[in-house]
């Protein structure tokens, strides 16, 4: 029973990262795509007193490497890829919170198209945070497979017809 708790917890606070993640893809794109240039003139400054300080930062280099390429030459495809990424994310969020049945596979189906397009990203960015994302989306898919069971073991217990004395 604690496991089942303990599942559904992490699945559900899984879930609301998933959603929130998909409104920061949200934001992302409509910076990338409006601001542009302006956006990435503003990460160089903020980053200049920092790097400054210390040029073989790790995490800052990372972030403005990252931030360069979005801003530049991948700037089309990152906007169209954020947008529909945090929609088709956002209404599975929705369905899985809503509880509907059909939802826990398709998400994982949809999820794991994320997930293997991410690993041939990663085969050539061999970006860290991209890795970070798919580790956690291929603990969500495990969270909604968990629940999935649950729920569908729950609604047949709650169809079963009850036994005659």
């Amino acid at each position: 029973m604690y496991k089942k708790l303990h599942l559904h917890l992490l699945f559900e606070v899984g879930v609301v990262i998933k959603g929130l993640h998909a409104l920061l893809e949200l934001v992302t794109a409509f910076v990338v795509y409006f601001l542009g240039s302006s956006a990435l003139l503003f990460v160089t400054r903020i980053s200049e007193n920092e790097l400054a300080d210390d040029p073989n930062d790790i995490f800052m280099n990372l972030f403005v490497n990252q931030a360069t390429h979005v801003f530049t030459s991948a700037r089309g495809f990152v906007v169209i890829y954020l947008i529909v990424s945090a929609i088709i994310n956002l209404i599975l969020v929705g369905a899985l919170l809503s509880n509907r049945l059909k939802a826990y596979p398709v998400s994982i189906g949809i999820v794991s198209l994320f997930v293997f397009y991410q690993m041939y990203r990663i085969s050539i960015t061999h970006s860290p945070w991209l890795t970070l994302f798919t580790l956690f989306d291929i603990a969500v898919m495990y969270l909604i497979y968990e629940e999935y069971k649950h729920q569908k073991g729950l609604r047949e217990q709650a169809a079963a017809p009850i036994p005659s004395p």
